[in-house]
Protein backbone atom coordinates (compact mmCIF):
# COMPACT_ATOMS: atom_id res chain seq x y z
CA UNK A 1 0.00 0.00 0.00
CA UNK A 2 2.69 2.68 1.13
CA UNK A 3 4.66 1.41 -2.25
CA UNK A 4 1.58 2.69 -4.54
CA UNK A 5 0.32 5.80 -2.74
CA UNK A 6 4.50 6.85 -3.34
CA UNK A 7 4.15 5.92 -6.99
CA UNK A 8 1.01 7.82 -7.00
CA UNK A 9 2.51 10.54 -5.18
CA UNK A 10 5.24 10.63 -7.73
CA UNK A 11 3.09 10.43 -10.93
CA UNK A 12 0.87 13.41 -9.29
CA UNK A 13 4.09 15.41 -8.83
CA UNK A 14 5.31 14.52 -12.33
CA UNK A 15 2.08 15.70 -14.08
CA UNK A 16 2.06 19.21 -12.09
CA UNK A 17 5.67 19.48 -12.70
CA UNK A 18 5.32 18.59 -16.32
CA UNK A 19 2.21 20.53 -16.96
CA UNK A 20 3.50 23.79 -15.42
CA UNK A 21 7.00 23.61 -17.34
CA UNK A 22 5.62 22.99 -20.24
CA UNK A 23 2.20 25.45 -20.08
CA UNK A 24 3.59 28.10 -22.77
CA UNK A 25 3.96 25.90 -24.90
CA UNK A 26 0.72 23.95 -24.51
CA UNK A 27 -0.98 27.35 -24.44
CA UNK A 28 1.22 28.21 -28.14
CA UNK A 29 -0.24 25.45 -29.48
CA UNK A 30 -3.67 26.01 -28.50
CA UNK A 31 -4.13 29.75 -30.01
CA UNK A 32 -1.95 28.54 -33.08
CA UNK A 33 -3.98 25.99 -33.89
CA UNK A 34 -7.02 28.06 -33.67
CA UNK A 35 -5.83 30.64 -35.85
CA UNK A 36 -4.53 27.77 -38.24
CA UNK A 37 -8.04 26.57 -38.47
CA UNK A 38 -9.31 29.87 -38.84
CA UNK A 39 -6.65 32.11 -41.13
CA UNK A 40 -8.39 33.77 -43.24
CA UNK A 41 -10.77 35.47 -40.50
CA UNK A 42 -7.03 36.53 -39.46
CA UNK A 43 -5.56 37.68 -42.51
CA UNK A 44 -3.36 34.82 -42.60
CA UNK A 45 -3.80 33.86 -46.20
CA UNK A 46 -3.15 37.34 -47.26
CA UNK A 47 0.90 38.50 -46.79
CA UNK A 48 1.64 41.40 -46.95
CA UNK A 49 3.81 42.23 -49.87
CA UNK A 50 6.94 44.46 -50.58
CA UNK A 51 9.00 44.95 -53.82
CA UNK A 52 12.79 45.72 -54.30
CA UNK A 53 15.10 45.84 -56.85
CA UNK A 54 18.60 45.70 -56.46
CA UNK A 55 21.85 45.00 -58.57
CA UNK A 56 23.99 42.35 -57.82
CA UNK A 57 28.15 42.59 -58.79
CA UNK A 58 27.89 40.16 -61.98
CA UNK A 59 31.39 38.59 -61.66
CA UNK A 60 29.43 35.78 -59.37
CA UNK A 61 27.34 35.31 -61.70
CA UNK A 62 28.21 33.74 -64.77
CA UNK A 63 29.45 30.42 -63.16
CA UNK A 64 27.58 31.10 -59.87
CA UNK A 65 29.25 30.60 -57.11
CA UNK A 66 26.08 29.82 -54.67
CA UNK A 67 27.80 31.27 -51.77
CA UNK A 68 28.58 34.23 -52.78
CA UNK A 69 25.88 35.00 -53.95
CA UNK A 70 23.82 34.29 -51.05
CA UNK A 71 26.26 36.48 -48.69
CA UNK A 72 25.87 39.43 -51.58
CA UNK A 73 21.83 38.80 -51.13
CA UNK A 74 22.15 38.55 -47.25
CA UNK A 75 24.21 41.71 -46.62
CA UNK A 76 21.75 43.51 -49.24
CA UNK A 77 18.23 42.41 -47.67
CA UNK A 78 19.24 41.92 -44.07
CA UNK A 79 18.63 38.82 -42.44
CA UNK A 80 16.00 37.32 -45.02
CA UNK A 81 15.91 33.64 -43.50
CA UNK A 82 17.39 30.12 -43.95
CA UNK A 83 18.20 29.70 -47.34
CA UNK A 84 14.85 27.51 -49.05
CA UNK A 85 16.36 26.54 -52.95
CA UNK A 86 18.48 27.99 -54.98
CA UNK A 87 17.86 27.36 -58.64
CA UNK A 88 20.04 27.80 -61.57
CA UNK A 89 18.52 28.19 -64.68
CA UNK A 90 20.24 30.02 -68.20
CA UNK A 91 19.12 33.51 -67.75
CA UNK A 92 18.46 33.94 -64.47
CA UNK A 93 18.82 32.67 -60.33
CA UNK A 94 15.90 32.03 -58.53
CA UNK A 95 16.61 32.11 -54.60
CA UNK A 96 14.15 31.38 -51.98
CA UNK A 97 14.87 32.77 -48.08
CA UNK A 98 12.31 31.02 -45.56
CA UNK A 99 11.92 32.14 -41.94
CA UNK A 100 8.65 31.75 -39.82
CA UNK A 101 6.17 34.43 -41.08
CA UNK A 102 8.43 35.59 -44.16
CA UNK A 103 9.40 34.41 -47.48
CA UNK A 104 11.56 36.15 -49.47
CA UNK A 105 12.15 35.18 -52.87
CA UNK A 106 14.63 37.08 -55.99
CA UNK A 107 15.08 36.61 -59.18
CA UNK A 108 18.70 37.59 -60.27
CA UNK A 109 19.14 38.43 -64.22
CA UNK A 110 22.60 37.03 -64.99
CA UNK A 111 23.55 39.09 -67.31
CA UNK A 112 23.30 42.65 -65.98
CA UNK A 113 23.13 41.43 -61.90
CA UNK A 114 18.93 43.11 -62.07
CA UNK A 115 17.19 41.58 -59.05
CA UNK A 116 13.70 41.71 -58.45
CA UNK A 117 13.42 40.72 -54.67
CA UNK A 118 9.37 40.20 -53.48
CA UNK A 119 9.15 40.00 -49.67
CA UNK A 120 6.04 38.19 -48.24
CA UNK A 121 5.15 38.94 -44.33
CA UNK A 122 2.82 37.66 -42.17
CA UNK A 123 3.11 39.40 -39.47
CA UNK A 124 3.40 38.10 -35.88
CA UNK A 125 0.66 35.32 -36.38
CA UNK A 126 2.21 34.08 -39.36
CA UNK A 127 5.53 33.59 -37.60
CA UNK A 128 3.22 32.23 -34.11
CA UNK A 129 1.40 29.73 -36.69
CA UNK A 130 4.66 28.72 -38.20
CA UNK A 131 6.56 27.73 -35.19
CA UNK A 132 2.88 25.80 -34.60
CA UNK A 133 3.74 23.66 -37.92
CA UNK A 134 7.77 23.67 -37.46
CA UNK A 135 7.94 25.52 -40.77
CA UNK A 136 11.14 27.02 -41.77
CA UNK A 137 12.05 27.22 -37.91
CA UNK A 138 14.92 25.11 -38.00
CA UNK A 139 16.16 22.04 -36.32
CA UNK A 140 16.18 23.40 -32.94
CA UNK A 141 12.39 24.05 -32.98
CA UNK A 142 11.86 20.78 -34.21
CA UNK A 143 13.53 19.99 -31.49
CA UNK A 144 11.30 21.60 -29.27
CA UNK A 145 8.11 20.86 -31.27
CA UNK A 146 8.92 16.99 -30.79
CA UNK A 147 9.83 17.71 -26.78
CA UNK A 148 6.44 19.17 -26.31
CA UNK A 149 4.43 16.04 -27.81
CA UNK A 150 6.67 14.00 -25.03
CA UNK A 151 5.65 15.93 -22.16
CA UNK A 152 1.70 16.24 -23.69
CA UNK A 153 1.11 12.55 -23.69
CA UNK A 154 3.40 12.44 -20.38
CA UNK A 155 1.12 14.70 -18.86
CA UNK A 156 -1.94 12.93 -20.62
CA UNK A 157 -1.01 9.36 -19.28
CA UNK A 158 0.22 10.34 -15.84
CA UNK A 159 -3.09 12.46 -15.34
CA UNK A 160 -5.40 9.23 -16.61
CA UNK A 161 -2.92 6.76 -13.75
CA UNK A 162 -4.15 9.55 -11.19
CA UNK A 163 -7.80 9.16 -12.58
CA UNK A 164 -7.56 5.41 -12.09
CA UNK A 165 -6.55 5.72 -9.03
CA UNK A 166 -9.69 7.61 -7.41
CA UNK A 167 -12.17 4.66 -6.94
CA UNK A 168 -15.06 7.53 -6.72
CA UNK A 169 -13.99 9.58 -9.72
CA UNK A 170 -12.56 6.12 -12.13
CA UNK A 171 -15.54 5.16 -13.69
CA UNK A 172 -16.74 8.76 -14.93
CA UNK A 173 -13.55 9.39 -15.86
CA UNK A 174 -13.02 6.26 -17.97
CA UNK A 175 -16.56 6.87 -19.79
CA UNK A 176 -15.61 10.48 -20.43
CA UNK A 177 -11.77 9.51 -21.79
CA UNK A 178 -14.16 6.65 -23.97
CA UNK A 179 -16.43 9.30 -25.44
CA UNK A 180 -13.49 11.78 -26.16
CA UNK A 181 -11.60 9.53 -27.92
CA UNK A 182 -14.54 7.79 -29.44
CA UNK A 183 -15.79 11.84 -30.61
CA UNK A 184 -12.44 12.36 -32.56
CA UNK A 185 -12.49 9.31 -34.29
CA UNK A 186 -16.23 10.00 -35.45
CA UNK A 187 -14.97 13.46 -36.27
CA UNK A 188 -12.94 12.14 -38.80
CA UNK A 189 -15.07 9.50 -40.32
CA UNK A 190 -18.30 11.88 -40.47
CA UNK A 191 -16.20 14.89 -41.82
CA UNK A 192 -12.92 14.02 -43.54
CA UNK A 193 -12.56 10.13 -44.49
Amino acid sequence: MRTSRSLLGLVRSLHIYLSSLAMGLFLLVAVTGYLLNHGSRFGLDDPRTRTQAITLPTASLAQPDRSLVERELRRRLGSPGALNSFEVEPEELRITFKKPGLRTDAIVNRANGQTDVTVEDRGVLGVLTDLHKGASAGTPWSYMIDSAAVVLALVSLSGLVMLLSLPRRRWAGVIMTIIGAGAVIAAYALFVA
